[in-house]
């Protein structure tokens, strides 16, 4: 019954913080107590519990960057809360506590991992994201549309739930490594081995170095000293030492230009320029199945790009077939030592005089979240189910989220319904065609 007033008083706090939130002449009254876990917005593209943070789904046991104690700049609300980032006495390196001492009073306790606060089931809170602001913390709850920032400075942890013994201080006792690249060197994934952790780089910044931290880059958080590293990525190696330094921010950029090749090994990539019409295409190449479900228009992608059928493979010639809707392929592919061959299947190359043209497809699609969850299309018979919406433009046919039929031309009835909305009509499949209907609202 306790838990039940708590959540009542915690969405009772949240309004009465909310309508003070358009008073601009106090800092910190920006943020909300903690919040209860909404119910799902059944937007499959906007999940309720944040992404895993910015190490590449690492659950890292470092002290964070955002290590320290960090007090809340009090507003018209009156709130008062303390947050501990690390460093707690008897506690891993990477837990984490908060303390409420008005509004929702209690101690809530959790973990961190990159820049994401991942709190303790039994208090039934949403994943916080942490962002430094100058020389102050940020705290949000991103998948609560409605939440409001909180900010919080440098303080001390004033014991008003828990006595606590802090270690990690000012957060300066350790310092960062960031790991980056600037280009995309077409191996996929760089993998990033330091002081027997491992991390993953999978994003690359055009734009020059990004701070330490920064998602999508290896991020360590380490003692001060000198580090042996090594990474690797497709066929490309590297390897080297680092100097950490207290506080400070050691950043190493991986070129393609300064890796060794990874003896023997090689790579072979299948892709299309154009979509052809059918939807997922499958390769199989010395006994490994991959899929290709992206084209590229602008010309031939790197070895390794996402949505092609990427292999790494001994050098050699091996050969292989493919497989998408009606179209069919096969023939062989050159892999040398540290090489990366391309092979482009085009509708013009497939074989058996299956042009695609026997049957035709139908694609069903939103550009928005209508918040009723999935939406179920029947249509011949068959049901299929839309569980994306693409906001930037009509997708292809066979896209993933999209309701896909393959039929034989003629006109067809259809249904489809999503929670108390209902669409109903008719659709043409022509020979070889793409038929698009957009479920609006």
């Amino acid at each position: 019954m306790k838990k039940y007033f708590r959540i009542i008083f915690i969405l009772i706090t949240i309004l009465q913080v909310s309508s003070c939130s358009n008073d601009e002449g106090d800092k910190g009254d920006k943020g909300d107590d903690p919040i209860e876990t909404p119910s799902n917005n059944n937007n499959p593209n906007n999940p309720t519990d944040t992404p895993t943070g910015n190490n590449g789904g690492n659950n890292s046991t470092e002290t964070s960057i955002y290590g320290g104690v960090w007090v809340r700049l009090l507003g018209p609300s009156g709130d008062e809360t303390d947050i501990a980032i690390g460093g707690i006495k008897g506690e891993a390196p990477d837990r984490v506590y908060m303390c409420e001492k008005k509004g929702s009073v209690g101690l809530y306790k959790g973990t961190i991992s990159g820049d994401v606060i991942v709190w303790d089931s039994e208090h039934g809170l949403p994943n916080s994201q942490v962002k430094l602001v100058g020389n102050e913390l940020e705290l949000s709850y991103p998948s609560v549309s409605w939440s409001i920032p909180t900010m919080y400075a440098k303080g001390s942890w004033s014991g008003g739930c828990v006595p606590l013994e802090i270690s990690v201080g000012t957060g300066t006792d350790n310092g960062q490594v960031l790991f980056w690249t600037e280009t995309d060197l077409g191996v996929g994934s760089i993998t990033v081995t330091c002081n027997g952790i491992n991390k993953t780089m999978n994003q690359y910044y055009t734009s020059g170095s990004p701070s330490c931290g920064s998602t999508g880059a290896a991020n360590f958080t380490l003692a001060p000293g000198d580090y042996s590293y090594t990474a690797s990525g497709g066929t490309l190696l590297w390897s080297g030492t680092i100097t950490v330094t207290a506080g400070g921010c050691l950043k190493t950029q991986l070129r393609s230009s300064d890796a060794g090749g990874a003896t023997g090994a090689g790579q072979a990539m299948f892709w299309t320029q154009t979509d052809l019409g059918v939807g997922a295409i499958t390769i199989s190449c010395n006994g490994i199945t991959k899929t290709i479900n992206q084209y590229y228009s602008s010309g031939a992608p790197s070895c390794g790009a996402a949505g092609g059928a990427n292999f790494d493979l001994d050098p050699g010639t091996y050969s292989y077939s493919a497989s998408g809707g009606l179209l069919t392929w096969s023939g062989t592919i050159t892999v040398t030592s540290g090489g990366c061959s391309k092979m482009e299947l085009t509708s013009s190359g497939a074989e058996g005089g299956s042009t695609g043209t026997n049957t035709g497809q139908a694609m069903f699609w939103t550009a928005s979240d209508f918040g009723v969850g999935s939406i179920t299309v029947t249509c011949n018979g068959s049901s299929k189910t839309i569980d994306s919406y693409y906001s930037s433009g009509v997708p292809d046919c066979g896209a993933t989220g999209g309701a896909n039929f393959n039929l034989d031309p003629g006109t067809y009835s259809y249904s489809a319904s999503g929670g108390s909305l209902k669409w109903s009509g008719n659709i043409t499949v022509t020979n070889g065609g793409c038929f698009k209907m957009q479920l609006t609202h």
